[in-house]
């Protein structure tokens, strides 16, 4: 069944530990957004392929998955349960799923080539649960691809307002990963280069009200400065193991390293 916008309703959409405000402010010209692309093709140009079917869980409004589909010609198909995100998506994406991945789906199971959870799993409460879900939808040898925010120092009252529950190492992640049999094929922390912003944000703000430190947190004030960050954020070396704002890791199911 699908709603009037396209959605296919395999799920009830609820609630999700997400800030709504994020959804609006969040663009595929945004610099973090923008970065976060050129770390996936970064980190999947040898093994990507036109002929992948790609899910993209959490896509919310699908920024992530039209990138990918209109740059790398691949399938994608995105799911989330926030309704009112997918119903204003663009149409590159093959299917639009209201989707909640726990369930499992018997007509999904085994039929990905790739799995992407860019940053989903620190909304989660089991977030080792919820990627073993995720792999249920991947095809064996198949790619899993997560994006998480970067090392707890880095906490701060943004972190609270989207609904982080917690950030990662790479230690961290790779523990949940490997404890659920996939192998780390590669792996890079990034955005180093925007750790002063990071901690002049942090301390910027730590009392204001939850509405504003989403929209002072993440909109740049303006396009010259969206521009300014997008430059001054390509200034790293990718892969990245030492230190970043947030983390990027891929892992293949069923493939000993």
């Amino acid at each position: 069944m699908s709603n009037q916008a396209g959605v296919k309703m395999l799920s009830p959409s609820v609630e999700v530990s997400m800030g709504e405000q994020w959804f609006l402010i969040a663009s595929q010209n945004h610099f973090w957004i923008k970065r976060r692309f050129e770390i996936f093709a970064k980190l999947s140009q040898d093994w990507l392929s036109p002929e992948h079917r790609i899910l993209d869980v959490g896509c919310g409004r699908c920024l992530f998955s039209e990138m990918l589909a209109e740059r790398c010609d691949c399938p994608v198909d995105g799911a989330d349960l926030n309704l009112e995100a997918l119903n204003h998506a663009g149409l590159r994406v093959r299917n639009r799923f209201c989707y909640d991945i726990n369930q499992r789906n018997a007509d999904m199971r085994d039929q990905y080539d790739l799995v992407t959870l860019f940053d989903v799993i620190e909304h989660i409460d089991d977030d080792a649960s919820f990627v073993e879900s995720a792999m249920w939808h991947l095809k064996p040898e198949g790619f899993i691809v997560i994006n998480v925010p970067a090392l707890e120092y880095w906490r701060s009252a943004y972190d609270n307002a989207v609904g982080h529950k917690r950030r990662y190492n790479f230690s961290s992640l790779s523990d949940v990963l490997l404890n659920l049999g996939l192998s780390i094929h590669s792996w890079s922390y990034w955005a180093a280069p925007l750790i002063p912003f990071v901690m002049v944000r942090k301390m910027l703000i730590k009392d204001m009200k939850r509405e504003d430190i989403i929209e002072r947190g993440f909109r740049p004030p303006s396009e010259f400065f969206n521009w300014g960050l997008g430059l001054w954020s390509g200034i790293e070396y990718i892969p990245n193991h030492l230190i970043g704002a947030s983390l990027m890791v891929v892992a293949v199911k069923g493939r000993k390293g």
